[in-house]
């Protein structure tokens, strides 16, 4: 049996290079500030992960991130964000599971896979592909209602596009499983509340908010032939 979507995305996610390095270390006032090579897609209110311990960040200034504790000074301090929150489902059954998941811990970023998917299987054991797959994943973080949508590109949008093109490459680069060749995608940005069922199974085409918290996000649309695997004997 072909392995489920929802299973090889959450693969994809768990696989995503998040490691990183800072400099110009300062440590002030039970914080820590470092310069990053790359903020990718850290945000406020985010982790920062240092030898598996978590570390809230409270401002990006920049390149500069700063977090809440301290971190001992070294010379290159090796950091990774920590990965987004993967939830699937349909809208009804996501706004659900988040409300329990939110009880005990933090859901942003958030990776949603949106269902239901598109799956169309090849026949014939000699074709090279196993399915042609449609699907839509929408990379999601917190906004509060005051902030203007300037505000909401530099704080949130534009790391869930660098969330959204980690995971596209992470995508390629599964060369066993991926056939690049007719792959494609397309990016639709939402500044504040909705995403378009237009393409994601509305009847009315309306912008409706999607779950029921205040995110904004990027919704990736992808088409991905994926390969045919060796099937072993169990």
């Amino acid at each position: 049996m072909s392995k489920s979507i929802p299973n090889i995305v959450e693969e994809w996610i768990e696989s995503m290079n998040v490691d990183f390095i800072g400099t110009n270390m300062i440590n002030v006032d039970g914080t820590t500030s470092f310069d990053a090579c790359s903020t990718s897609f850290a945000v406020v209110c985010g982790y920062v992960i240092v030898d598996d311990v978590e570390y809230e960040i409270a401002s990006i200034n920049g390149n500069t991130i700063t977090v809440t504790g301290t971190i001992p000074i070294v010379a290159e301090l090796n950091w990774k964000l920590k990965l987004p929150f993967f939830i699937h489902g349909t809208p009804s059954q996501t706004n659900e599971e988040l409300a329990l998941h939110m009880k005990s811990q933090k859901v942003t970023p958030l990776a949603y896979l949106f269902e239901p998917i598109t799956e169309r299987f090849k026949q014939g054991d000699m074709n090279p592909i196993d399915r042609e797959v449609d699907f839509v994943i929408l990379f999601m973080n917190n906004y509060t209602v005051d902030q203007c949508t300037d505000d909401i590109y530099v704080k949130s949008l534009n790391a869930m596009r660098s969330l959204s093109d980690l995971f596209i490459e992470t995508m390629e680069d599964d060369v066993a499983l991926t056939d690049r060749d007719g792959m494609w995608y397309s990016y639709t940005t939402y500044a504040k509340h909705g995403f378009n069922y237009n393409r994601i199974g509305s009847k009315n085409g309306s912008f409706t908010n999607l779950l029921n918290q205040n995110l904004s996000g990027l919704e990736l649309a992808i088409h991905v032939p994926l390969k045919r695997q060796d099937k072993t004997c169990c």
